[in-house]
């Protein structure tokens, strides 16, 4: 059996109202924009005078539409999968799911549906915000869920954490991850210890390889080559040297893309728990569990009323 959901518009377009919501310390300011996808739009460090994000480009929250591109910029979640899934469709229980092509991505799905619908504010306090959003069955994704983002300042350390609750009556699978645009002004050099990485065909996995010279970030290098792969057995911060300062950006996954070249005004290194396709690649798709539980690639089937979550930081340091 196929599914193909109605047609929906989670926009609300032009009358949404510009809600920003920053919170700050002695080290660090954060903005975010609840009506853009819930999306990091500056992330200030004080003491270097420096944002450490590139800027959205643009600030219309009409922009944000599965027809249209993704803006660039700033950091936006990735709920409730990353990255492509080939030919936007994949089984799930002996189900075909099928879902909407992106311009960006043909023939393909990409990056979920956190990052096109609006979020809300749900709690705010001097140095922290939580924001939440809610989703029902559509043709994005045909399963009802509850994200939240908390977003906490301590220090020079901004700590991001993306919580997905199945409110479905069925089990789902779920993959979170997040999609920062660092600044590549006055960078220097990058610094990540990587196991290898996947060779790609047309933004789709296609094979395991070890790191070809131009892409082992194992001591510090510029970008000079063009990078937009999945990289995995990831054990450390990725470590972006500036000169003046150094970002460091972490999370508890494996997997990361990596996404610059040596012209682009920023570099993506996108922490994400599943690989890209991993629906596609996974083999555990009979539930016969009410438990959630680990799939291939870096999938969990999370059973209903059950809540998974995944966080991301960034620390800012001479």
């Amino acid at each position: 059996m196929v599914y193909v959901y109605t047609r929906v518009k989670i926009n609300t377009g032009k009358n949404m109202p510009n809600n920003n919501v920053t919170i700050e310390n002695t080290a660090l300011s954060v903005t975010v924009a609840p009506y853009l996808g819930g999306r990091i739009v500056s992330l200030y460090a004080k003491k270097y005078h420096r944002d450490i994000l590139m800027p959205p480009t643009t600030t219309d929250a009409q922009s944000i539409c599965i027809d249209k591109p993704i803006i660039g910029g700033g950091s936006y979640p990735l709920a409730p999968y990353s990255n492509r899934i080939k030919d936007a469709k994949f089984v799930w229980q002996r189900r075909v799911h099928t879902l909407p092509v992106s311009p960006i991505a043909v023939p393909h799905a990409i990056h979920g549906t956190a990052c096109y619908a609006p979020w809300h504010t749900e709690h705010r306090q001097a140095h922290a915000i939580t924001l939440i959003q809610h989703h029902k069955a559509n043709d994005l994704w045909g399963f009802d869920f509850t994200l939240r983002q908390h977003f906490t300042i301590v220090h020079n350390r901004l700590t991001n954490v993306l919580s997905f609750t199945n409110t479905d009556t069925t089990h789902q699978p779920v993959g979170l991850g997040f999609h920062p645009f660092f600044t590549t002004e006055g960078l220097k050099t990058v610094q990540v210890q990587a196991d290898g990485m996947w060779q790609s065909d047309n933004g789709i996995p296609s094979q395991k390889t070890p790191l070809p010279p131009q892409y082992d970030f194992s001591m510090p290098k510029p970008f000079v080559h063009t990078v937009d792969n999945l990289f995995y057995g990831i054990g450390t911060p990725c470590v972006a040297d500036y000169g003046t300062h150094r970002v460091f950006i972490e999370s508890h996954s494996p997997n990361a893309v990596i996404f610059s070249n040596a012209v682009a005004q920023f570099f993506c290194f996108e922490p994400v728990e599943n690989v890209t396709n991993a629906h596609n690649m996974q083999q555990s798709t009979d539930i016969k569990t009410t438990c959630t539980y680990a799939l291939d690639h870096g999938l969990t089937a999370l059973a209903p009323e059950h809540t998974h979550s995944f966080s991301m930081t960034v620390t800012v340091t001479d």
